[in-house]
């Protein structure tokens, strides 16, 4: 046992630490989210060595008010669909620009096929409920939203380019789409939605090696002297 005890001193499982930042919600469009994230400082955990970083970065978008209306004369069957792209949003620090991240089009909103009735009826849908005998509908609430992320494990070789005792920017945009298909061109919307981005920086490392505590140096030491008497009484 004494020397197995010798055997596992200094050693030290890893550790994780993460940091999280996030812009917003801002309406969108926007193409200024800028979030500050915390460089690794080995100073700050005793001479730790940093050995991995993984960087998360995401989006949730948010349609808070939606209102449709049918402007034409009859009745209009049609689809609304709400998506929202992240572009540019990832980077690491300036010294390590190509540790991007994209993120796939996110799909906020569909209404799925409906019927709008025509001007001539003055009737409000009721909330979320279209039909053929009315011809404004809102959809809200509730809010209608969407959200997604993605990571990347740095790779080995930019790993040292997350030391220091400062921070790193990330920036990115958003970009909004809505779109019809059917209705004739004569569907009206008023639509409020907002976005939120958001990223984290997670850093594995490993501990500075421990050097053993007085007491643990006397219990091991008293085990490498009973070892030693054992050896001695049986050789007698």
């Amino acid at each position: 046992m004494g020397a197995l005890a010798l055997a596992y001193v200094g050693v030290s499982a890893a550790n994780t630490i993460t940091y999280n930042a996030s812009f917003g919600p801002a309406t969108t469009d926007f193409s200024n989210g800028v979030m500050s994230l915390t460089l690794f400082d080995p100073t700050a955990f005793g001479g730790a060595t940093l050995t991995g970083v993984t960087l998360t970065l995401g989006v949730t978008d948010t349609i808070t008010s939606l209102e449709l209306t049918n402007t034409a004369p009859g009745s209009q069957s049609f689809r609304f669909f709400s998506q929202v792209v992240v572009d540019d949003i990832g980077g690491g620090p300036s010294n390590s620009p190509t540790d991007t991240i994209s993120i796939p089009t996110l799909n906020v909103f569909d209404t799925g096929n409906i019927v709008l009735g025509g001007t001539s009826t003055a009737a409000l849908c009721p909330v979320s409920t279209p039909s053929a005998t009315c011809n404004d509908i809102f959809y809200t609430p509730p809010n209608r939203t969407g959200s997604a992320s993605n990571s990347l494990i740095v790779p080995g070789g930019n790993i040292a380019n997350y030391l220091g005792n400062g921070s790193f920017t990330i920036t990115g945009e958003t970009l909004t789409l809505s779109t019809f298909s059917g209705g004739g061109g004569n569907i009206q919307t008023h639509q409020t939605t907002t976005a939120q981005l958001f990223a984290s920086v997670t850093y594995t490392y490993n501990p500075p090696s421990s050097t053993p505590e007085p007491a643990t140096m006397l219990l091991m030491g008293s085990a490498l002297v009973g070892v030693g008497l054992l050896r001695k009484k049986i050789k007698s």
